[in-house]
């Protein structure tokens, strides 16, 4: 009643050997998804790639933000993705560098602005001097200056182009795992809204 027959011994009382080892696990099953080629990684580990960081203002979730350089009606000219933890400051000259040429009325393509305006942000002097340096004149305000700049009347051009951008689903929040992807749809949505903008000037003339 004790245990079967074959773990007693002479005496009857328990067998004094030890049971036979259990059996090898079998091979370690992969995970079917995996990065091959043009396949993204699996896991909740790699869904927040190198185009996001710390958000300063948002208890340090990781993010995105977008750079927007616009003419004076707020049409997108250059867009740039970087981590949220990335200072405004930063990517204005390379936006300024990635102006493609516009065709105006007549002459040639315009390749730079007259003027660069901005908020305090971007009036580092670094962005001061190199806009000067491209032959345009900085309207750029100092870091920790007073308010009554003046360039709020101008900048709601800007900030009415981040509520377009907005208004994309796919753009209102970083789902992305890549930041190429991320890059691909601004520059999308902004040439929408070229396009959009250019449709309304014919139905107007």
């Amino acid at each position: 009643m004790l245990a079967p027959v074959a773990r007693l011994d002479r005496v009857g009382n328990l067998a004094s050997h030890s049971p036979p080892p259990s059996q090898c696990a079998g091979p370690v099953r992969t995970s079917r998804s995996f990065p091959s080629g043009h396949r993204q990684p699996v896991g909740t580990c790699r869904f927040w790639g190198d185009h996001t960081g710390p958000n300063p203002t948002d208890r340090a979730k990781k993010g995105c933000k977008r750079h927007v350089l616009t003419d004076a009606q707020g049409i997108p000219l250059a867009v740039q993705i970087t981590p949220a933890n990335v200072h405004d400051s930063r990517p204005a000259l390379p936006l300024l560098d990635a102006l493609p040429p516009i065709q105006g009325p007549r002459g040639r393509p315009r390749c730079k602005p007259d003027l660069f305006q901005g908020d305090a942000a971007y009036g580092t002097p670094i962005n001061v001097q190199g806009t000067r340096e491209r032959g345009i004149t900085p309207l750029l305000s100092k870091p920790r200056q007073p308010h009554g700049s003046g360039l709020g009347r101008f900048r709601y051009v800007v900030e009415r182009t981040h509520t377009w951008f907005g208004q994309n689903r796919r753009l209102r929040l970083c789902y992305e795992k890549c930041g190429r992807h991320f890059q691909a749809f601004h520059e999308l949505a902004a040439a929408l809204f070229c396009a959009r903008r250019a449709v309304a000037l014919q139905l107007r003339f």
